[in-house]
């Protein structure tokens, strides 16, 4: 059987807990709550409210105008050439192995 290993500096060192008591008694609930005002405070009236909320839709009708400078007014944007084809891929037909049949069997 092996012996636990104790530090010379730990020999007096007894393991604490299993001292904690648990309570097992019925909590009661019927005071009610108090506030919790400062006595230096009770004369506080809260304020604020000055923000209205309107109740309107916004109307943008007006067509914002693009914002052009005047080095740049000769510019086209590029893009939109490519083109989508809509076929299927013909490699298939054309497609050999890479392995020679001799090499097979």
């Amino acid at each position: 059987k092996e012996k636990p290993r104790v530090d010379d500096d730990n020999l007096d060192h007894v393991p604490g807990g299993g001292n904690v008591r648990i309570v097992d008694r019925k909590l009661s609930y019927t005071e009610k709550a108090k506030a919790k005002v400062d006595h230096n405070n009770l004369a506080h009236v809260p304020k604020g409210g000055k923000v209205k909320i309107v109740n309107e839709t916004p109307t943008f009708r007006a067509k914002a105008k693009p914002q052009v400078d005047d080095d740049n007014l000769n510019h086209v944007p590029g893009g939109g050439k490519v083109k989508i084809v809509n076929e299927a891929p013909t490699f298939a037909a054309k497609a050999k192995p890479r392995v020679d049949d001799d090499n097979l069997n």
